[in-house]
């Protein structure tokens, strides 16, 4: 099985989401030099000659920004776009993306907020409402609603890994009466990551915190990914207690790419094994007594691989990894797809 490079390679590439085919047109029509320069048309576009992909690079002095890849005949073409991660799939094609834009407003407080840009006209809004703060924001597969990760009670304690977020549900747009975003209370406590299988079903991931019996301490945090279903408001482990799971890309409403650790280290050391490597994985809830399908396993099985997306309706998996063949001179995460 050959996977195959996305991106073109310079500095950390990473957070990447496949970009319709409406929306795909809309930035061509908006960037033609982006087009042009690999001689790609709305045309090939259409026919599914060209694809594009969103991701976000380091690539302009160490600051986080989005960039867009075209891909036509085998060769990649890259730009800068001022937009964000998350696309819309409504008719007036749009991003919703997080940024970090907003002042800070006090010490120890998150300033990350969500924002929806129009591909056609170019404004933008926040979605994130003030005084709160949001991250992974994903779009419903209907294009009308968003799930995001908001922090409780707007509030950063100073964790690094298991950040204390809830999952809460907003409209993309305003309706048309002129009401608001209709912005609810958390759906999902103590949850991050969505990614929709359905606009019934939102996959997630969950920090399970385990503390010392004595000092009320926590000891260790073991990861899992979950599945909520918001017409029975009932949620169900997808993937196995004994080892670490997260990240998720919905596949379907039953079917999920996640990122696993099957064996956790917390030392360096200078070797690990196998299992201890970040790989992708595929679980599906309609085959419980079936292993999972793993993914990069069989690529390179001493490398970390990250972030899994969905492309091609679920036929292929994509991924950021380490270049090991740059490792010597160049650490740099590539967006390489995989075929399931």
């Amino acid at each position: 099985m050959d996977e195959v490079q996305l991106s073109d390679g310079i500095s950390y590439n990473y957070n990447c989401r496949p970009i319709p085919l409406v929306a795909l047109k809309a930035l061509i029509a908006k960037k033609p030099e982006l087009a042009s320069e690999c001689g790609a048309t709305a045309d090939d576009v259409d026919k599914g000659r060209a694809t594009g992909l969103m991701f976000v690079s380091e690539r302009d002095s160490g600051l986080e920004t989005l960039h867009v890849a075209l891909r036509f005949n085998g060769e990649v073409k890259v730009d800068s776009v001022c937009f964000g991660t998350s696309l819309g799939h409504n008719a007036d094609p749009s991003v919703i993306y997080v940024s970090t834009k907003k002042v800070v407003e006090m010490r120890r407080t998150p300033w990350t907020v969500v924002y929806r840009t129009n591909l056609r006209t170019g404004k933008t809004k926040q979605l994130t409402p003030d005084g709160q703060y949001d991250l992974s924001p994903a779009v419903s597969p209907s294009g009308t609603r968003v799930a995001v990760a908001t922090f409780r009670s707007g509030e950063w304690k100073g964790e690094i890994e298991h950040l204390k977020t809830d999952i809460v549900l907003m409209n993309v747009d305003r309706h048309p009466d002129g009401g608001g975003l209709d912005r609810g209370k958390p759906i999902i406590e103590d949850g991050g990551w969505p990614s929709w299988g359905s606009d019934n079903v939102i996959f997630f991931h969950r920090g399970i915190d385990e503390r010392e019996p004595t000092s009320g301490k926590i000891s260790r945090t073991t990861w899992g990914v979950f599945r909520y279903d918001l017409t029975t408001k009932t949620t169900e482990r997808v993937t196995p207690e004994e080892f670490d799971a997260m990240t998720p890309a919905a596949i379907s409403e039953t079917k999920v790419a996640v990122a696993t650790i099957r064996q956790r280290t917390y030392y360096m050391s200078e070797k690990r094994e196998e299992r201890q490597y970040r790989h992708i994985e595929v679980f599906d809830l309609t085959m419980p007594d079936k292993p999972s399908v793993r993914i990069t396993h069989n690529v390179f099985p001493k490398a970390d691989y990250y972030n899994p997306f969905v492309l091609d309706g679920g036929s292929h998996i994509g991924y950021n990894r380490v270049r090991t063949d740059k490792m010597n001179h160049e650490v740099q995460r590539n967006t390489i797809p995989y075929k399931v």
